[in-house]
């Protein structure tokens, strides 16, 4: 089989991929120029991320994605891992490629859409937790505050919003109105560290009546916080981890299958964890792990690619 890589779909940012595909002796990685797609039919695409608007180029990710979708090519998706306990500071290019964690997914990276790779005789996540002593605590309300982990306006991960002719600060505003509704507990934003223009929309929309965060980390507030609410941000997985009961506003979020939902504010569940955890495992690889053929196999038995 043969997998392209677009080159205007950010190629150079997959190149150290070719010996993942190439691991089982079977498959091979080619770099193509998009123009040349009309006349080459690959068993499969390899992508950095997906589309998004606000990104120079989108309407190249929209073509192979449009591709893909009319003649069933799936698209590994290369993005970054979820497990930021033991990713932080190794997912860039300034980090050896042996040593870097990535995160794969077919066509996808939101968790009810994408193909996420999954080996039931493999316990990855004792593995995983023993070897970077990854704790689990119980759930607990540590404090009284709704905690809002807010995300970078224009990301990828918001496309439901964009896509749908909305836009995230208008849909925070709603979500936030929602709550109040719900609850008369007080309300801390977290802005994300990229994107300080969200908070500065809802400070004019909601002047003094919520709460600002300048806490270096997200575990500051989580500590002070009843439970926190984001729409799909990855800090849902620290959070659940963490023991802090954590809304999702969308069911693309990684931990959607262990959230409670918005109209649970005031009645919380806990979830039974262990499966999601299993799950969960299999979405960060160091680089060192994609060159015996076991990661390969198992994402093309997860497209069912022969």
């Amino acid at each position: 089989m043969i997998g392209y890589a677009v080159s205007q779909c950010k190629a150079a940012k997959i190149k150290q991929l070719t010996e993942l595909i190439s691991s089982t002796g079977q498959d091979k990685m080619c770099r193509v120029d998009y123009r040349d797609l009309q006349t080459m039919t690959p068993d499969f695409f390899i992508q950095n991320g997906i589309k998004k608007k606000a990104r120079d180029g989108n309407k190249y990710y929209e073509g192979v994605e449009r591709i893909s979708q009319d003649q069933k090519i799936p698209i590994l998706i290369r993005e970054l891992p979820v497990l930021r306990q033991i990713c932080l500071g190794q997912t860039d290019k300034n980090t050896a490629f042996c040593d870097r964690w990535i995160r794969f997914s077919w066509n996808s990276f939101f968790m009810d859409e994408g193909l996420h790779p999954y080996d039931p005789s493999y316990d990855r996540w004792k593995e995983l937790q023993t070897k970077y002593s990854i704790d689990v605590l119980p759930q607990q309300k540590r404090g009284d505050y709704i905690l809002f982990a807010l995300q970078l306006d224009g990301d990828s991960a918001l496309n439901r919003i964009i896509y749908n002719n909305n836009n995230y600060k208008d849909y925070l505003v709603t979500a936030i109105s929602k709550v109040k509704k719900i609850t008369d507990r007080p309300i801390l934003i977290r802005s994300h560290p990229l994107d300080k223009t969200v908070i500065t929309h809802l400070k004019e929309v909601f002047k003094n009546t919520i709460e600002y965060s300048n806490a270096p980390s997200l575990y500051d507030d989580l500590d002070r916080s009843y439970c926190m609410i984001t729409y799909n941000s990855t800090s849902c997985v620290e959070s659940i981890l963490y023991g802090t009961p954590t809304i999702v506003l969308d069911s693309s979020a990684v931990a959607s299958p262990v959230a409670n939902k918005l109209e649970d504010l005031e009645s919380l569940k806990e979830y039974d964890l262990s499966k999601w955890l299993q799950k969960i495992a299999f979405m960060q690889w160091q680089g060192k792990e994609l060159t015996d053929g076991y990661v390969w196999n198992l994402l093309k038995q997860t497209a069912q690619l022969k």
